[in-house]
């Protein structure tokens, strides 16, 4: 199902600074920690329908990566297929925002990785009451879940924002959606390096 709001949304100004290569056979944009420092953790974007080459995909990938020094990639793998190993994600922690095409009961149902989902109150794609269903399941699974309701964001809200007014209800409830992506990989990381270290 689609909404106006995926055909529709801003390009938000700045320039990405991140690189192309291509990874593991896919086109891939690169957003690197700033100058001098390692990363601290490794995030994949998987992009919204607009794609790799859509500006604010790179920008935010470009954020990402400043902002707590993550290495983050953007890979062109629409039309690719899913790989696992040992029939185990290649992931630990996801974040979504504003998801579509869903069966919440099977989707949700299938969920096995830590996830949290930003998503608006007024998202045409996915309502009030899907959200509160998969709100449901997840609490029901023990993995790390959280989803975070963003008052009269609409579908598209974290990635097509209009960025023109800073101070605009629209750009500020982007802005959080990012940093609530950032904060998620970072206690998700922190909790990975716990383990890995031991007690």
């Amino acid at each position: 199902m689609s909404c106006p709001q995926c055909f529709s949304g801003h390009i938000n100004p700045g320039t990405p600074t991140g690189h192309w290569d291509t990874v593991h056979g896919l086109r891939t944009y690169i957003a690197e920690p700033p100058a001098g420092k390692s990363p601290t953790g490794i995030i994949v974007i998987i992009p919204d329908a607009f794609g790799v080459d859509f500006v604010n995909n790179q920008i935010l990938a470009d954020h990402y990566a400043s902002a707590a020094d993550y290495l983050v990639y953007l890979p062109d793998f629409m039309d690719v297929e899913t790989k696992t190993v040992g029939g185990h994600a290649l992931a630990d922690a996801f974040f979504t925002a504003h998801p579509s095409n869903m069966d919440v009961v099977q989707d949700i149902g299938n969920v096995r990785g830590n996830l949290t989902i930003a998503i608006g109150d007024d998202d045409g794609v996915m309502g009030m009451k899907q959200v509160r269903q998969a709100e449901s399941i997840l609490a029901s699974k023990d993995v790390d879940t959280s989803v975070v309701i963003y008052p009269g964001a609409k579908h598209g809200f974290s990635i097509r924002a209009s960025r023109e007014k800073p101070d605009s209800k629209e750009t500020r409830q982007a802005e959080e959606a990012e940093e609530q992506a950032i904060a998620w990989f970072k206690r998700r990381f922190d909790i990975a390096k716990q383990k890995a270290v031991g007690p």
